[in-house]
């Protein structure tokens, strides 16, 4: 429209030499076919970028898919990960050819696409099959190492092309404005050769133009300087005012897809750093107020027998009043949570309502899924907007995983420190924690004591009743062990029917009494398996302390060894303190039962 209105005023306004004009003619077409190609440039700019975008996205998306797959183990998790390392290749394949005439973002592709396959074949495709072979320990420690140093410099890699590709844009923009002047200043050159109401005309159209191209290099110069929110002064229906509105959205989609990663990116920062699930959700209900505003929040997280949605964090608006004291509900109050997606209701639907707290007219649930298992669900209101609603949805699923690489982390810590088979400490936790408060006893003068229990005719009551019995007397001596010990002692299992008790701050004398209290509580034991009594047990005991029976762990610990089998060779069923190294020579003091049992 601008040439065609442009040529009408112009041979109107014409009393120079028809040669003069079509000069100025040829001159403009020349412009405006320059600013055509500007904008095809602008054009191919913006879908380079927004093809780079995905790039980042599906890079991200692979990465978080192979997470998924190493956590479950599940088959069905590995296709989406294949799907975003197909789609990557054909997307990076395609930006390849979109970046045929830059050389220097063709290498930024290039260094993208060759860390994404080192990602692959250093970290995802090992960590796979290692965990297709059940070695989890494997696969975590790739994840762990390589893994985390990969995935961030794929996560830099792509936001370099990404902000790169953003320059590159704004310069087209620019350059699209200065063809524009070119433009301008042709219009001027016709404007001299006319008559006065030509002139007038020109000048009062070159002005708008102008001002037009001012707004709209502005606009770019605000966005090249960072400032998201700038936009571009858009008016008509000309070549100028799509540009302006073409840069106004992609202006609005950068906003809102920087603002997103942001804020994506910070969340999922602060609850890699989390140490518990608690403390996780601690953190969420701090930072997504901010990322979602314009609404309350409650999130639910359901329990580990799977029959309540607790409450464990909200967030309000400015001026809410205090919530209410937090309810549970059953899963099946939630229709988000039983769908597995995200279940919006609004004034006037017809669409069911949830019954949890949260829910009010207008609402959204989300559901926070990890590997396909529904761990909570994210309760907005007001139901925000559709842009609001796909990032809540992002910031669910950041949330699911997050919990359940806790839960995951908290799993592996605990089988990492206990004995499946008793539920007390293993022996690895007992050099650690024994060093640890043998340091404390040297550091603030106190005694430590620690005794070694054995069960007595372990063997024998093995061969008599078989494996399984023997098991259930384990796990039933790993039950009274921790019910017998403060909070401060240690109770391990040392290996086999061997046990190892860490008591700090407790003298021998003080160990020799609770040691025969243990002893005592063995006799009132009753022990059976499948309905069949098993009869009474005994156990002897070796009793050492720091200073007196030595200074290092396993002095004391060899020191209440030789106690023990001290106690076992004068007829078991007692309890002994080891010599002291000061007094060598006093005999053992020991406590055993009044009619000790043969053998």
């Amino acid at each position: 429209m601008i040439r065609s209105s442009l040529a009408t005023k112009l041979l109107v306004l014409s009393l120079i030499p028809a040669a003069s004009v079509l000069v100025a003619w040829i001159g403009i077409s020349r412009s405006f076919s320059s600013s055509d190609l500007a904008e095809a440039h602008v054009a191919k700019a913006i879908a380079a970028l927004e093809l780079a975008n995905d790039v980042a996205t599906l890079a991200n998306e692979a990465i978080l898919e192979e997470r998924g797959f190493l956590v479950t183990g599940g088959e069905g998790f590995a296709d989406p990960y294949y799907n975003a390392v197909g789609m990557f290749s054909a997307r990076t394949a395609e930006l390849d050819r979109l970046f045929a005439d830059s050389p220097e973002r063709r290498r930024e592709v290039s260094e993208l696409n060759a860390v994404f396959q080192r990602w692959q074949e250093k970290v995802a495709v090992p960590a796979i099959a290692a965990r297709r072979r059940d070695e989890v320990g494997q696969s975590a420690a790739l994840v762990a190492t390589a893994g985390r140093q990969l995935s961030n410099e794929i996560n830099e890699r792509a936001r370099q092309l990404t902000g790169a590709q953003g320059v590159v844009v704004r310069q087209r923009l620019v350059d699209s404005g200065q063809m524009r002047a070119t433009a301008t200043r042709w219009a001027l050159i016709v404007v001299a050769l006319t008559t006065g109401l030509a002139v007038a005309g020109g000048v009062v159209f070159t002005l708008q133009l102008r001002a037009r191209l001012r707004h709209l290099e502005a606009a770019a110069e605000a966005i090249a300087r960072g400032d998201l929110d700038g936009q571009a002064f858009a008016t008509g229906s000309d070549e100028i005012g799509r540009v302006a509105r073409s840069f106004n959205a992609m202006a609005r989609q950068v906003r809102e897809r920087t603002l997103e990663a942001a804020g994506l990116r910070k969340l999922s920062e602060l609850l890699q750093a989390c140490g518990s699930v608690s403390e996780a959700f601690e953190v969420t209900g701090r930072v997504v107020p901010s990322l979602l505003p314009g609404s309350r929040g409650v999130i639910q997280i359901i329990n580990a027998s799977r029959s309540q949605l607790e409450v464990v964090a909200r967030f309000g608006l400015p001026g809410d009043p205090e919530p209410a004291p937090s309810q549970e509900a059953a899963p099946s109050d939630c229709w988000g949570f039983r769908r597995g997606v995200a279940h919006r209701v609004a004034p006037g639907d017809a669409t069911v309502s949830c019954r949890h707290p949260g829910v009010e007219d207008s609402y959204l649930c989300v559901p926070m899924l990890a590997h396909g298992e529904a761990l909570g669900v994210l309760t907005l209101s007001p139901a925000p907007d559709d842009v609001l609603a796909t990032r809540a949805e992002r910031f669910a699923e950041q949330i699911g995983l997050a919990v359940a690489n806790l839960r995951l982390r908290d799993s592996l810590r605990t089988q990492a420190v206990r004995d499946g088979l008793t539920g007390l400490y293993n022996r690895r936790y007992f050099e650690e924690a024994a060093e640890r408060e043998l340091a404390r006893a040297k550091r603030y003068h106190r005694q430590l004591s620690m005794m070694v229990l054995d069960v007595d005719h372990f063997k024998r009551f093995n061969d008599t009743h078989g494996h399984d019995a023997g098991d259930s007397l384990l796990r039933e001596v790993g039950q009274l062990l921790r019910s017998s010990v403060r909070q401060s002692d240690v109770a391990c299992r040392y290996g086999g029917e061997e046990f190892v008790l860490i008591l700090p701050e407790s003298s021998p004398e003080e160990a020799l009494r609770r040691a025969n209290q243990i002893r005592e509580a063995f006799h009132r034991l009753g022990l059976s398996h499948h309905g069949k009594a098993l009869g009474s047990v005994s156990v002897s005991i070796g009793i050492a302390a720091y200073p007196d029976h030595g200074l290092e762990r396993d002095v004391i610990v060899r020191s209440a060894d030789a106690a023990l089998y001290r106690a076992k060779h004068e007829g078991r069923d007692r309890a002994l303190i080891a010599p002291s190294e000061r007094a060598v020579s006093d005999p053992p003091r020991s406590v055993a039962r009044s009619s000790t049992s043969a053998g």
